[in-house]
């Protein structure tokens, strides 16, 4: 975050984040080490949606069958009760002529 606070005008513009396919943060939750390097990671982009300082809009995809995992990270479901948004699957049909 100081990195993007110091960029001139970093107050003024805008920062997209996105984080694409976030599901796979639970492959890092079998040891200690990585489980604490994956809270770190759920830390520091919750702290980033949160502060305004300057604008940062944090993006996050993810499977939601993997919703129910979420809890495992302090603050999470939460910031996600406040901003969800489901896309509803797309099911492979055949092209209509």
């Amino acid at each position: 975050m100081g990195r993007l606070s110091q960029q001139p005008d970093a107050a003024s513009r805008n920062c997209l984040l996105v984080v694409d396919q976030f599901e796979e943060i639970f492959s890092f939750t079998d040891s200690m080490a990585k489980r604490d390097e994956a809270a770190d990671f759920v830390d520091v982009m919750l702290a980033l949606a949160t502060q305004r300082d300057f604008p940062v809009f944090v993006v996050m995809t993810m499977r939601s069958d993997f919703l129910g995992d979420c809890d495992v990270f302090h603050g999470f479901p939460e910031a996600l009760n406040q901003s969800q948004y489901l896309v509803p699957g797309c099911l492979a049909r055949p092209a209509r002529r």
